[in-house]
């Protein structure tokens, strides 16, 4: 099988970062092709803040490079571990737009609470 892992890695690696790295070695040592897709924040250094708000929403650089990779290599699914801040969901649009299935790993709330905590007043 072939697999098209996205991560977009944070400054200081965490725990995401680490089942990433093994998730693929995993899989690469069982026979299956993984292509990697990933960004790194240390890229936020370089850019201002309403850039990185808007590609939190959605990223243009992600979502085109992600589409070319899958015509390329042709993945029979893409798994997401963290799309959180600079790959965005346009990646699975541009999965959808090539007939990918996607897989999402949820490791945190980022998605439906910024501070990914589920916490108020802290």
């Amino acid at each position: 099988m072939k697999i098209l892992f996205c991560h977009n890695h944070y400054q200081r690696r965490g725990g995401e970062d680490e089942s990433y790295a093994g998730e693929t070695r995993l899989l690469e040592s069982h026979g299956h092709e993984v292509v990697h897709y990933t960004v790194h924040n240390d890229e936020i250094e370089d850019l201002l803040s309403l850039d990185v708000a808007a590609r939190t929403i959605w990223s243009r650089r992600s979502h085109a490079q992600v589409r070319e990779l899958i015509r390329w290599h042709h993945p029979d699914v893409m798994h997401c571990q963290n799309t959180f801040p600079l790959i965005s969901s346009s990646v699975y649009y541009a999965a959808r737009a090539e007939s990918v299935p996607v897989v999402q790993t949820l490791r945190n709330y980022r998605l439906l609470c910024p501070n990914a905590l589920f916490l108020r007043n802290k």
